[in-house]
Order: structure tokens, then sequence, then C-alpha cells
């Protein structure tokens, strides 16, 4: 019944708190603090705890994960339940007075996910609550299992990672900013966290159902995170109320509902609450009786503690008011905003983390803002209101001022034309040879996809598959393993030469084999290809035609996991084969032979100043993960994959050299190639038969590239 999963939740979560307490207990004796986040964020689902609100209490630092599939920048109808999940761990560290709250973000988001996405995401995170961001994760090699594990890397191996310092400094600036001053949320909205609890049943035959939760359970899980992206569309400071904090910490003062810390001068009761605690009951009544505003959507629940009940309904009537719930502010929608009251007065952080433009007026109570840059902290006084226009995953930082803001003169901009002069890859083109044939002693497997050989070459040797992937090692019983010998292992990994060219060969752990290519011994440089476990051959000459690569093994070791092996030189790719060098122009890289090249390409510009100005950049059509811009060969702005403005500074007079380094993506180089369904190990198993054209990450670079200038 009902009632007897009410209370057996609440047993579980009562269990979970004295697991938790003493977690923290033994963090505090070894000197650190208990810190980071549930598993899994399924509100309200209590498959893995009951009620996330209650565990944080025990937790120094409440923290949540947000991966990179699940926030959607394209889907804003979408993200109320991350909203909620951000909301549950900031509310319980406003209320309970603590200073952090963290969040692992960004993984699993595929390895074409880079810095455009981390602000977006990183921006919602920050303006919702969050103030540590954890990055998720940083691969320490790719070798064998590990490429295909949760990617993206946020490590060396990324085409970005050189361009992470300023969006890591725009995030510390923001996190600063708002960790300045205290939360100003004067709305609680209740969470009906134990509705949840009421029809929920765990998977099982006798459940009947196909579905991960039952639909009542969805249904709650989507009626409540939509309330909440809706009250954050119209601008409502408002925290979640946990009935449990509530009957811990609550106490009504002043005309106000005190939880911890937190001061509410108005109580949301959801429609999406089927059951209230009777002590929830009892403050909202002495609230109301002390002029506090109760808002109540939707019909009453239905149930007291668990119970059925008409008593919130009758009690609910006679103290509840009609919604009249004011906003932060005036802004046109879409908007994502933080409020804090700092010292220097009340604080804001504006962005939009969406893929559509922004625009319209914003009305705050103050005469003018102080305006202050995150990558550079810089400040300057602008008069208010303020007609803003944010593109996607642009932001602004403010704090209010009464000082009368100068009348600044209009600039008028004009482009500047460019000329484009040339472009160079950085690094060498590569061909990924990502099928090859296995013969284990008597056993031959025709060509196929790399994993699926791997998988088979450790199904020879007694294994269910590869022991690495999603392995988890007791001690060193995998390390020490002894493999049983079925025979000597052949690997053919063969490609395409429409001339001979000059080429090196990049192998994994290439000490484990006899290396031959076209008949011919094979060396290996100590040169490492993009990882320390990946070598580079001595240069080989291709064949015209057929060219084939052999890996020989007399016996199986624990480290021999089947992989793509990579061919790098100064080629183009036609159709899968290795064909001459074509120069390269603006365009689509694939129409430059580099489908698979993942680094950077270096595009040269031409214009002419007759006067200092202020430069500014768009590349509208640019969808690298990255850019650095250059001026004269130094270091003028980083791009992160928007079509703003991008401030370059003043430069000129004269003839200047606008150069633009775009970063490709790992996702060309690595993949799956075929797929793009969520990126773990069984994306890379579907059948690229089934595709005629591989799934690739289409570069398009730089033909609508525009410079303006601003007299300075």
């Amino acid at each position: 019944s009902e009632t007897l999963r009410y209370h057996y939740q609440e047993t579980l979560q009562r269990l979970f708190g004295a697991f938790l307490d003493g977690l923290r207990e033994g963090c505090h004796r070894a000197g650190m603090n208990l810190f980071g986040h549930l598993h899994e964020h399924e509100w309200p689902c209590p498959r893995y705890h009951a009620n996330s609100m209650e565990a944080y209490t025990h937790f120094d630092v409440p923290g949540i994960d947000l991966l990179g599939f699940q926030f959607k920048p394209d889907d804003r109808e979408g993200a109320g339940i991350w909203l909620l999940t951000v909301l549950e761990a900031a509310s319980v560290a406003a209320q309970l007075g603590k200073d952090t709250v963290m969040c692992e973000a960004f993984g699993g988001g595929g390895y074409e996910c880079g810095p455009a996405y981390f602000k977006r995401a990183g921006d919602f995170l920050l303006a919702y609550g969050v103030n540590q961001i954890v990055p998720h994760m940083s691969y320490q090699t790719m070798a064998g299992a590990r490429k295909y594990d949760w990617p993206q890397t946020i490590s060396d191996h990324a085409p970005f990672w050189d361009d992470l310092a300023p969006l890591n400094r725009h995030q510390t600036a923001v996190a600063t900013f708002l960790a300045d001053g205290k939360s100003m949320a004067d709305v609680l909205v209740l969470q009906p966290t134990a509705s949840g609890w009421l029809d929920w049943t765990p998977d099982s035959p006798v459940a009947g159902r196909e579905t991960e939760l039952p639909a009542e359970t969805q249904q709650l899980r989507q009626r409540h995170s939509d309330l909440l992206m809706e009250l954050a569309d119209q601008y409502i400071d408002f925290h979640l109320g946990d009935e449990w904090l509530i009957e811990r910490y609550g106490s009504v003062g002043q005309g106000l509902l005190h939880v911890g810390a937190g001061k509410y001068r108005a109580v949301v009761v959801p429609p999406a609450m089927v059951t209230i605690r009777r002590k929830t009951l009892d403050l909202l009544a002495e609230f109301s009786g002390a002029g506090g505003e109760v808002v109540l959507f939707g019909e009453p629940p239905k149930f007291l503690d668990g119970e059925p009940s008409d008593e919130p309904s009758r009690r609910l009537a006679q103290v509840a008011n009609p919604p009249r719930l004011a906003p932060m502010l005036r802004a046109p929608a879409g908007l994502a905003i933080a409020r804090r009251q700092s010292s220097g007065g009340t604080a804001w952080f504006i962005a939009n983390p969406w893929n559509v433009t922004v625009e319209g007026e914003v009305k705050l109570s103050s005469h003018s803002v102080i305006e202050t840059d995150s990558l550079t902290c810089e400040e300057r006084l602008t008069a208010a209101p303020i007609y803003l226009c944010l593109e996607p995953g642009e932001h602004r930082l403010w704090t209010e001022s009464h000082l009368a803001s100068p009348s600044a003169p209009r600039l008028t901009s004009r482009p500047v034309p460019v000329r484009f002069v040339g472009a160079q890859r950085m690094s060498p083109n590569v061909l990924p040879l990502h099928r090859c044939s296995l013969r284990v002693g008597q056993q031959s497997f025709a060509e196929g996809p790399t994993i699926k050989q791997n998988r088979r070459l450790w199904q020879a040797h007694g294994f269910q598959g590869d022991p690495w992937e999603w392995g988890v090692q007791f001690r060193r019983e995998l390390v020490d393993a002894e493999l049983p010998s079925r025979g000597a292992i052949v690997i053919d990994y063969p490609f395409e030469c429409e001339e001979p060219l000059a080429v090196q060969i990049a192998v994994e752990r290439p000490r484990l084999y006899q290396a031959s290519f076209n008949g011919e011994p094979l060396h290996f440089s100590d040169d490492a290809f993009f990882d320390e476990s990946m070598r580079q051959s001595t240069p080989v000459s291709t064949h015209i035609g057929a060219n084939t690569l052999t890996l020989h093994a007399p016996a199986p070791d624990i480290n021999m996991e089947l992989a793509p092996v990579w061919v790098l030189g100064e080629f183009s790719l036609e159709q899968g084969r290795i064909a001459p060098q074509r120069p390269i122009a603006l365009g689509d890289w694939r129409e430059r032979g580099l489908n698979h090249y993942p680094w950077s390409v270096e595009y040269v510009f031409e214009a002419d100043l007759s006067e200092p100005s202020h430069l500014r950049l768009e590349l509208p059509d640019a969808n690298g993960s990255s850019a650095q811009i250059l001026i004269n060969g130094q270091v003028a702005g980083t791009w992160w994959g928007s079509p703003a403005s991008l401030d370059l500074g003043v430069h000129g007079p004269g003839n200047l050299e606008l150069g633009i380094i775009l970063r490709g993506s790992l996702r060309n180089l690595v993949g799956p190639f075929f797929c793009d369904a969520l990126p773990g190990p069984w994306s890379w198993y579907e059948d690229p038969d089934d595709r005629a054209e591989p799934v690739f990450v289409v570069k398009t670079a730089l033909e609508g590239c525009r410079l303006s200038a601003e007299p300075v």
C-alpha cells in the first residue's frame, strides 16, 4: 500500500543518513571533508536513495553530477529536471550555511564535446547555485578499452586542450563573484519527494512494465520539473524545501518562514505534492497567521504522512493565497539568472546557455550597473535599464550601482575587408585503420571492426570479452593472469593508396608484436602518437593499390588489446583511400581530404587599418571545438564555438596578419564513426556495414569570417 511504501522509504532514508554520518565522521578523523555526489539523480525515484536533499545535509560539501548528454543547450523545455537536480543541492547548502556546492560536469559528452558545451553547461550550473565545477574526466592513457570508456577526455589528448585557460578563468571568476554574496531567494517551493514513494515499485517481472520508471513516477518527475522551469523562466528567486529539513530547522519569525539560514516570504505547495507531513502543515498555518504567503498550485495533497486524509485539503483551504509571486527583475525570456546580496550591493550573473539569441531590455531598481569582465576582471559603469543582446553562450556580470553613468560617445563600427592568404595543417594528416582480419592459431576471422575482433581475441583465450572493458581488478588478478596459448596471433590491417607516398604508422603497445608492412619488417621510433602507449614507426613507402600492416605475436599478453592503428603523413583522403596532398582552402574539412583529422589548421588572412582601431571578429560558420586567434603572430583571443563577436583589442595602423587556428575533434580520429548513440563501449560495436557514410563531426571553416573596427 501507499502507506507501507512511505514508511519503508522513510526508514531507508534514516538508515542511509546514519551511514553517511559514519562516512563523514571517518573523513573528519582523517582531516578531510565528506565531498561528492550520490549515485544517479532520478528524482523522485528512490531506486538508489530515498531522498537526495536529506542526504546532502550529511555532506560537508554537497554535490551533483551533470553529464554531457543530459543538459542540452537546444532543449530548454527539457532542462527542468536538471534545474531540479542543481537546486536540491544548492538549496540545502544555502539553508545550512554550506559554502560550496560542487558538480562533476560534462562527462560522457562524446569526443566532439568541447569548450563551447563546457561554457553553456557551466553557466547553467553557476546560475542556479553550483560554485565548484569538477570537469569529468581526464584520461591518463587512451590505449585499449580506455578510449571507449565514457569520452570525452579533458586532457592533453584533446585538440582543444591549449584553449581551456580562458574558460577556466571565466568559471573561476563567476564562482568567486557569486560566492562573495548570499542567496536572496525569498520563495520556498516544497519538494514533494515523498510523493514519489507512494507508487514506487522496483523493477521486477511482477511489476509487469517495460520502462525503467513507473508511469506515475515519470508523471510526477515531469510535472514538478516543468513547474520549476516555469518559475525560473518567470525569474522567481526560489529554493526547494525538503520536509525533513523543514521539520528539523524550520520556524516562523517576523512574518517569514525560516529554514536554517533561509528566510522566505512565500511558500509554494506544488501540484505534484500528493502527500504532506503534519509538521509542514502546522508550520504553514503558523506562517500564514504571521502574514506569510502560502501559494497552492493545483489540487491539495490527498495524503498526510503517507496515509489517505482530507486534513491537508481542509487546512490549506484556510491559509492558501492566490499566486502573486514577484520576479527578481524584468528581462527578456530565456535567460539563466543568479542574484546575490554581496558586500558591494546586489550582484547579478545573467547567462544565455541556450542555442538561441536572447535580446530585450533589462530593468533593475538601480540607476546603473558596474559590469565586470570575467576574463580580465576589468569594470565599467553602464546606465540602467540596459538593452541586452546575448548570443548563445554569452553572459554578463553586474553589480547594481546608484552612481550616475557617464554618457558614452556612440561608436560606429565599420567592416574591415580581409583577404584569405592560405591555410596549413599543423600536424600530419591521419587515416585510422579501424578494420582488420584476425587469426588465432587455427581460427580465422574475416575483416571486421577492430573492437569486435578484440572481443573475439579474448574469447579465443577463455574470456567473455576484453577484461579491461568495464572491468574492475581485485588486487593484481588481471595483471598477473596467465593466459592459455592457442597458437600465434596474426592481425592484418589493409588500406589503399593511389600512389607511392612516405608515411608513418602508429600502433598501440608495439612492443607486444613483431610488425611488418607489405611483408617488410617495420620498426618503431621513440616518438609517441598523442599518447605514451602509442608509438610511431620509422617512415615507410606505400604501394599503389593494396597495402597491409601485419602484427604478429607468438603468444597472448594481458595487455594485448586489439585496437585501431593510424597512418600518418602528408596526404589527402579520397573515399577512404590515401591520395596525394591537396592545398587546404576555406570550407568543409572533408572536401579537403581531412575526414579524420582531429588537430589544428591555421587559416591566415590579411587586412589593412588606416588608424588604430578596436577590432572585433565574428566566425558565424566555424564549428571546430575551439580556435585561437592571432594578430601579427600574438594571441589576441580564444573562440569557444559561439558566433558572438570576439573582442581582439586595439591594433594598427598598417597591414596586419590575422591568424585563426581552428581545432578539430577526436571524434574524427577515434570515433565512434558509425553511431550517434550514447558514447560508451557499446557505441563502437555498431556494424559499419549498415551505414553507407560514416558519421563525422563536420568542420566547415571560416568562409563567413568578418572583421570590424571601432575608432579608439
